[in-house]
Formats: structure tokens, C-alpha cells, sequence
């Protein structure tokens, strides 16, 4: 590494008499680095801690133990979310003909959130619901495509239950979800998701329910020249868009720290140790590279 070896320093100066900062004759990387008291200072210094096995004396490296399972993915994410269906059958039995929902996805400390609110428009009663997304990727725009995925498999399911017919306003605080649903299948790599939503669009369409999507600006944030979905106030539709971010967050703060946050901590901890490592072997090289000249001046 950098010439921190006697025969690498031996080779490049043409010194047949190597020694360590100390003295020591014939030093090799690992005495220099952290066997040698002309060094131990410097990693002091630095705040380096010393390796704790072979991989890291020898090669400045950090082991890892395997990446565990995301908190969700003990789930099936094809599965119909019971709660999320039971709620929407429940206003579709008793809500009017214009019913209003917003979903929201959510990424905090490795876990992915999913949530969905919703409400008759002209009761204004809002209920939500949230859970765990289960796929692989659970990162923010994952957890809101997998969020608009669980409300229309859910809205099917309540849908073909019972007999309710209208029009569902859907607000979305995630602009380019919208647009994806516009893209042709062939040409992006979330295909799979945008045959699955119209799919789904398709069917709840066939069963006399229509569903138009607005974008709403997320947490309250504003957008000059913003303006809501027709028949809705944009307090209302920050509001239910609100709910669904609450929902998402509720799920978040009954996991406690997941596995997959705790080894995201242990791997940014090991890259740390490896980056100052680096560090300290190319400043320990470039003294040894002085002593070894300074050497090789007095033969």
C-alpha cells in the first residue's frame, strides 16, 4: 500500500538496508502502520482506532454481516391490505357519489411507509390508513408508487363487493407518480407498475367508477399559481393529502429502529474507519518515504 513494505521501498530507492521509522529492520505494512511508535502519534491524531482483525491490518478493510430484509418484506406485496379495503367498503356503503382520497409513500432511517386517506366530499370525515411497503425497494418514490398500488388493488376488491358507482378525486403530493402513469410501458423501467395501475384503472372503469388524479404540493408547502381539484377548496386537499402523510408516519413510529437501519449504521461506521485508514497509510507513506531517502543519502 503505498509503498509502505521494506522490499516495495527497498526496489524504489535502491536501498539494500531498510528500516522502519524506529529502526526496525525490514518493516512491513502492517508494523508501520500500526505497530510502530513513530506512527502511533499521528493515528492518535487522526482518532483511528486500531483494526480488530485481519482485514483491516492488512488491507484497511471492514467486514460486514450480510444486508438483512427490509421491515416489510416479510409481506406479500400482491397481498390485498385488509385494512385499507375494509375502510373503503365501508365508505362506499354510506358515502355519496364523489368520494376524495390521497395517498403518500414515505422513506425514514430504511423503512418505506405507505398511507392513504379518505373521505365522502360532501361529509368531509376523513379516515386513514397506513402499513409497511414490501418490496425491495422501499424508498420514497417506491413507497408512493406502492401506496397508489395497495388503494386501487383495495378499491377493486371493495368495489366488486358491492354496487357503488361515481367518482373518486385522488390527490397525489408526487408529481412525477403521476406522470409515470402517462409514460408508455416499453419505455420505462417501472413497466410492470404502470400495466398493473391500468390494469386496475380498467377494471374499476368497467365497473362504473371513474378516477381522476390532481397533484397537491406536499406538507403544506406553496406553489404560486397552484390550484385544487375542481369541486374541492385547497385547504381541503392539503388536508387530506396531510392525513395521508400522518398515516405514513404512524406506521413509521410503531417499528422502532429496523435491522436494515441498524446495518445501514454498522456499514456507514466501517466506511468511515476505511476512508480515515486510507488517509493515515498515505500520510504514514509519505514519511516513510522521507526516512527511506533520508537512508538511502547517508549509504
Amino acid at each position: 500500500m503505498g509503498g509502505l513494505d521494506a522490499w516495495k521501498g527497498s526496489k524504489k530507492m535502491g536501498n539494500n538496508v531498510i528500516t522502519c521509522l524506529c529502526g526496525r529492520k525490514l518493516p512491513s505494512m502492517a508494523r508501520l502502520l500500526w505497530n510502530c511508535p513513530r506512527t502511533e502519534q499521528l493515528r492518535t491524531d487522526m482518532g483511528l482506532e486500531l483494526p480488530i482483525d485481519r482485514a483491516g491490518e492488512r488491507l484497511l478493510l471492514v467486514g460486514r454481516p450480510p444486508k438483512p430484509l427490509h421491515v416489510g418484506m416479510l409481506d406479500n406485496p400482491f397481498d390485498i391490505n385488509r385494512d385499507w379495503c375494509t375502510t373503503l367498503l365501508r365508505l362506499l356503503r354510506t358515502g355519496g357519489h364523489t368520494l376524495v382520497v390521497a395517498t403518500d409513500g414515505g422513506f425514514d432511517k430504511e423503512v418505506g411507509t405507505a398511507g392513504f386517506a379518505c373521505t365522502d366530499r360532501d361529509q368531509w370525515n376523513i379516515v386513514s390508513c397506513g402499513c409497511l411497503v414490501s418490496f425491495e425497494d422501499n424508498q420514497s418514490f417506491a413507497a408512493e408508487l406502492f401506496a397508489f398500488t395497495k388503494f386501487l388493488q383495495a378499491l377493486l376488491v371493495a368495489a366488486c363487493s358491492g354496487d357503488w358507482t361515481g367518482h373518486i378525486v385522488c390527490v397525489v403530493d408526487c408529481g412525477s407518480a403521476l406522470e409515470l402513469m402517462e409514460c408508455d410501458p416499453s419505455l420505462s423501467l417501472r413497466f410492470a407498475w404502470i400495466r398493473h395501475t391500468r390494469f386496475h384503472l380498467e377494471h374499476l372503469a368497467a365497473l362504473g367508477i371513474t378516477i381522476g388524479f390532481h397533484w397537491v404540493p406536499s406538507h403544506f408547502r406553496h406553489v404560486e399559481g397552484y390550484s385544487p381539484p375542481p369541486g374541492l377548496s385547497e385547504d381541503q386537499a392539503r388536508q387530506i393529502n396531510d392525513c395521508a402523510d400522518r398515516a405514513c408516519t404512524r406506521v413509521r413510529s410503531c417499528v422502532g429502529q429496523s435491522d436494515m437501519e441498524a446495518w445501514v449504521d454498522l456499514c456507514s461506521k466501517a466506511d468511515s474507519w476505511q476512508d480515515l485508514a486510507i488517509s493515515f497509510a498515505s500520510r504514514v507513506g509519505e514519511l516513510y518515504l522521507q526516512h527511506l531517502s533520508g537512508s538511502a543519502n547517508e549509504v
